[in-house]
């Protein structure tokens, strides 16, 4: 940098020149040089944690607002499922106080709140909570809660395509490490609060002075400690330590869900890697969703022909009774309804659809491997039935139906969503019919449904499985009295005990409680008394 050359008074001593511009003189920045990097002075950025190093852009954690009213609510639903889910169950209403506890909060906070999928998502998981209260089951308890999961953390990261919903589906595991330094940075924030800190410190004195002294008392007088003993519920060590486990593990989930709420990840997996494809010609992907229409097409005729010829004409020409055939081949239809799923999916991403032409030969093709598909579902269910009517109704034999009523209902909606040229909204659409289709097979009772047609088929036939129907659970009793009183008797467990608090009710246990089964021999005698024919 040149300087001026210094200028005189006039008395001629030496004073230095004044600079045109105000401020600090500034020498001008060098050009770069190439592969040079660039330098940045200011503040310095705040360390990067470990997790930030791990997710990346994936899920970054810059700006995200502390909340301690969340935090704080994370920990008051693990400690309300540390006390009550070990007494009362989950299917019950205390179940129903957690479940709803720890999704609501969430779905308040969320960043997507506002949006038409995240409403939905919370009318049926409303829904699906519900079903802990109305059911005994515990299986149907548990497929709810795998049900809430992907379907929750679906609405809160915002997912759209198939790939960033079965990624969603695997949020919660994450969630939990991602959350560590925003509950860090939360509790933090708390302590430096002129109130929080104080107040948290005085409660928890108050709570060591409140269990040393009481304790002193309990144990030294025996009138005090049977006051403390009628107040406090009794743990042992082993109970008292499993209750911690789940109030930490409890509390530890909701945390990860609540993060995800406010802080739902911009984009799962960034752009697809399929966004660049080439259309392929017409007669490439036709010709073969033509070969795949022509076997679906070939199917159909053959089940038309089974129907008009009768079950005779299967006898004669495969060599089996056709409840034989129908349960040979009940997988190998579920599965060839699958991959018209997949095949119709491939077409609908490889296909052009530039012209006029292009989209109406794409929506006929489609909708008719859509329309033979549903063919298959329906002689799928046939042949379920057909099949459970020779050797009798059970609870997996109706999940299965619920399952292939479920890919019919996606053939739908995959045939209107390219009718209407909405496939993108298709996905969430099949998150959220899933979730219905379970609902609506917890709102049939499944196990009162199977119950109550195997005691009609053992009216007709003189056949039941006694043995099975001892395996269901609460539910099924109000049907299974309807068996004769030694039968009934030896299918039916104890009943529940009536001094049950309101957090113990549950519609199913409720009916079963009321049902009276007359006892005419001793239930000792049920051991190899069970057949399945009288």
């Amino acid at each position: 940098m040149t300087l001026p050359p210094p200028s005189h008074g006039p008395t001629g001593s030496w004073s230095p020149a004044r600079n045109p511009v105000d401020g600090p003189v500034q020498a001008p920045i060098p050009p770069l040089r190439p592969g040079e990097p660039v330098r940045v002075y200011g503040p310095p950025l705040p360390p990067e944690s470990g997790t930030d190093v791990l997710f990346g852009a994936f899920w970054p954690d810059r700006d995200v607002p502390v909340r301690p009213a969340l935090l704080a609510g994370a920990i008051v639903v693990g400690v309300l499922a540390a006390v009550l889910l070990p007494d009362h169950g989950v299917t019950s209403v205390a179940g129903l106080l957690v479940a709803a506890a720890l999704l609501l909060a969430p779905l308040t906070f969320a960043r997507n709140r506002r949006s038409p999928f995240t409403w939905a998502v919370g009318a049926i998981a409303a829904g699906l909570t519900s079903l802990l209260v109305l059911r005994a089951a515990g299986w149907l308890a548990a497929l709810v809660v795998l049900a809430l999961v992907p379907l929750v953390f679906s609405a809160l990261s915002g997912a759209r395509t198939v790939r960033d919903i079965a990624v969603s589906a695997a949020l919660w595991p994450l969630s939990l490490l991602r959350a560590a330094p925003w509950a860090k940075r939360t509790v933090g924030t708390v302590r430096r609060l002129p109130i929080g800190w104080p107040v948290l410190r005085t409660l928890a004195l108050c709570v060591a002075a409140l269990v040393v002294f009481g304790a002193l008392f309990a144990t030294g007088d025996a009138v005090f400690g049977s006051w403390v003993q009628a107040l406090l519920p009794r743990f042992d060590g082993d109970e008292l330590f499993g209750r911690a486990a789940l109030a930490a593990v409890v509390t530890v989930l909701a945390v990860g869900i609540g993060y995800t709420a406010i802080n739902p990840p911009g984009r799962v997996l960034g752009p697809t890697p399929f966004a660049d494809r080439r259309a392929l010609k017409r007669f490439e992907w036709l010709a073969p969703l033509v070969v795949v229409i022509a076997m679906f097409a070939g199917f159909v005729a053959a089940q038309a022909t089974t129907l008009w010829a009768g079950h005779d004409y299967v006898q004669r020409t495969a060599g089996v009774t056709y409840a034989e055939s129908v349960h040979k081949g009940f997988g190998q239809l579920t599965v060839a309804t699958l991959l018209a799923l997949v095949v119709v999916g491939l077409t609908w991403w490889a296909a052009p659809r530039e012209t006029r032409s292009d989209r109406l030969a794409l929506s006929v093709a489609l909708g008719t491997l859509c329309a033979l598909a549903l063919v298959v579902v329906a002689s799928a269910l046939y042949r379920m039935h057909v099949y459970q009517q020779a050797y009798g109704f059970t609870v997996l034999r109706l999940v299965v139906d619920a399952f292939e009523l479920w890919m019919g209902l996606l053939l739908i909606l995959t045939a209107l969503a390219v009718a209407l040229r909405a496939v993108a909204q298709l996905p969430r659409a099949a998150v959220c019919s899933a979730a219905l289709v379970l609902f609506g097979l917890g709102v049939m009772n499944p196990e009162a449904w199977v119950a109550e047609h195997n005691v009609e088929r053992f009216r007709e036939s003189g056949k039941v499985d006694v043995d099975y129907l001892a395996t269901l659970g609460p539910d099924a009793r109000p049907a299974i009295a309807q068996l004769p009183p030694d039968l009934a008797q030896c299918a039916v467990r104890p009943r529940f005990s009536d001094d049950r608090s309101w957090l113990d009710w549950n519609l199913g246990r409720s009916r079963a409680d009321a049902v009276t089964i007359e006892s005419k021999r001793d239930t000792d005698a049920c051991g190899d008394g069970r057949s399945t024919t009288r």
